[in-house]
C-alpha cells in the first residue's frame, strides 16, 4: 500500500500480516469442526469489507472452508453485486465508507433479491449493536476478529441446502419403507434422466422459451425429489426463481452448478453401490 515516502516498508508490512494470517488459518482449520467443509462446498459468498487486511483474511477463511468468495470495499458495491443475483450469502461489514452495511442491507431487502442471508461483521460485541443489525434485516451477527470455526457454524446455519449431501439415502429408504427392489427401480436411470432434462432445459433457455424452461424445471424438481437428489432439487428450485424473475446472470450460475451437482449425485450413487 503506497505511503507519502514511497512506501516499500508499507508493502513489506502488509505481506507479513498476510503470511501470518494464512498460517494461523491453516492451524485453526485442522481443529475439530472442520468436518463442515464438505457442507460448504461450492457456496458463493460476497464479502463487503473496507479494511484491506480484514478483507483478505475473510476471503482466505471462506476459501479454506471450500467456498467461492468475492470481495467489495463498500456497501454500494455490495448492493449492486447482490442485485446481479449470483451469491448465496453476504458477509457485511457494518461500518464502511460511501455506504455503510446498514443502508446496503436496507437496499438489498427492498430489491428483487430480498431473501439472501446477510451476516453482519462488527467490531462492537454488544447487544444494542446486534439488535440494530437484525432490525435492518441482517440474519445473523459475527464479531471481529472472526474465528474460523464460528464462521463455519454460521455459514452452515444460513446457506441453502445445495451445499449439503447430493443424495439423501435415508429419505428414500423411509419413503419406500425399506423396499430394496423399489429403491433400485427409483434410482435406475435417474442420473441419465436428469442429464437429459438439464439438456432440454438448456435448449429452452437458449431459445428464450421461458415457459418451456419453467415446465422443464417442474419436471426436474419432481424427478430429483423422487430420487432424493437433495442438492439437485434445491438448485432446480433456485433456478425456477431466477427464470421467473429473469435474473440472467444468476440463471447461468445456477445452471452451471446444477450440472456439477448432477455429477456429484451420480458419483455418490456409484461410490455407494446404489446403481
Amino acid at each position: 500500500m503506497p505511503t507519502a515516502g514511497g512506501g516499500t516498508g508499507s508493502t513489506f508490512w502488509f505481506t507479513a500480516v498476510f503470511d501470518l494470517a494464512a498460517q494461523e488459518l491453516k492451524k485453526e482449520h485442522r481443529e475439530p469442526g472442520s468436518a463442515r467443509v464438505e457442507m460448504l462446498r461450492e457456496a458463493r459468498i460476497l464479502v463487503a469489507e473496507d479494511d484491506a487486511v480484514n478483507r483478505y483474511v475473510a476471503v482466505a477463511q471462506l476459501r479454506m472452508l471450500g467456498c467461492r468468495a468475492d470481495a467489495v470495499n463498500d456497501g454500494a458495491a455490495a448492493a449492486e453485486a447482490v442485485r446481479q443475483g449470483v451469491y448465496d450469502l453476504v458477509l457485511m461489514d457494518c461500518e464502511m465508507p460511501v455506504m455503510d452495511g446498514f443502508e446496503a442491507t436496507r437496499r438489498i431487502r427492498a430489491s428483487g433479491n430480498p431473501d439472501i442471508p446477510i451476516i453482519a461483521l462488527t467490531a462492537h460485541a454488544i447487544s444494542g449493536d446486534r439488535d440494530r443489525c437484525l432490525a435492518v434485516g441482517m440474519n445473523d451477527y459475527l464479531s471481529k476478529p472472526v474465528e474460523l470455526k464460528r464462521l463455519a457454524e454460521v455459514l452452515a446455519r444460513w446457506l441453502p441446502e445445495t451445499s449439503g449431501a447430493s443424495f439423501d439415502a435415508e429419505d428414500l429408504r423411509q419413503r419406500v419403507m425399506g423396499n430394496v427392489k423399489l429403491t433400485s427401480s427409483v434410482l435406475n436411470g435417474s442420473p441419465e434422466d436428469a442429464q437429459a432434462q438439464l439438456a432440454r432445459l438448456w435448449e429452452r433457455l437458449d431459445a428464450f422459451d421461458l415457459g418451456g424452461a419453467l415446465s422443464q424445471l417442474q419436471q426436474l424438481k419432481g424427478a430429483s425429489a423422487t430420487a432424493s437428489a437433495a442438492g439437485l432439487n434445491a438448485l432446480a428450485a433456485q433456478l425456477e426463481g431466477a427464470v421467473k424473475e429473469e435474473r440472467a446472470e444468476e440463471r447461468a450460475e445456477r445452471l452451471r452448478r446444477a450440472v456439477e451437482e448432477l455429477a456429484r449425485f451420480k458419483e455418490s450413487l456409484d461410490r455407494d453401490g446404489w446403481v
